[in-house]
């Protein structure tokens, strides 16, 4: 969005979304984010797209209640097991650090059922197999990360674009 909807986050002044209820988009860089500034964001009401820059949210069961469309999660802790309440939710982005070898398993993600884009950048991606269980999913992105399925082509079919510059596949 990058306009006067938008709002950025550099501090856990959360409270100060609460007088803005024209913005849509929040940017939160660099802080360690706890349910109490997440129900702040919850009772905004109004936000379609988070994203998270070198976060760590700490809490082991994160709900949201906006209409969230967008999550990205660039460089950010955050256990994706917690995270409910995004039926929603149209576009997820993990961002991960490629020294960190960080593990994405699908199933883990298969709760947001109506995805349509998905980006897993510099992962080990696990059970790929199950990406075809996103009925919605019309673009993947697994650039620069290790994908435990060889041919994903025959597992989504032809209906879905995919991004994949990763040589090594794990078995």
């Amino acid at each position: 969005m990058g306009d006067n909807r938008s709002f950025v986050f550099n501090n856990n002044d959360f409270s100060t979304l609460l007088n803005k209820p024209e913005i849509r988009e929040i940017i939160i860089n660099n802080l360690e984010v706890t349910s109490d500034d997440l129900n702040v964001i919850n009772r905004h009401g109004k936000i379609e797209i988070i994203n998270f820059n070198f976060c760590n949210i700490v809490d082991d069961n994160i709900s949201f209640v906006a209409p969230l469309n967008q999550l990205i999660l660039a460089y950010t802790t955050v256990d994706l097991n917690a995270i409910n309440g995004l039926y929603s939710l149209k576009e997820l982005e993990i961002v991960n650090d490629e020294e960190d070898e960080v593990e994405i398993d699908i199933n883990e993600l298969l709760k947001f059922k109506n995805l349509e884009t998905l980006r897993i950048y510099n992962s080990k991606v696990i059970n790929a197999k199950e990406l075809n269980s996103f009925q919605n999913l019309k673009e993947l992105y697994l650039d620069g990360s290790i994908v435990d399925e060889k041919d994903l082509a025959s597992i989504l079919g032809d209906n879905i674009s995919i991004s994949h510059n990763e040589e090594y596949l794990f078995n």
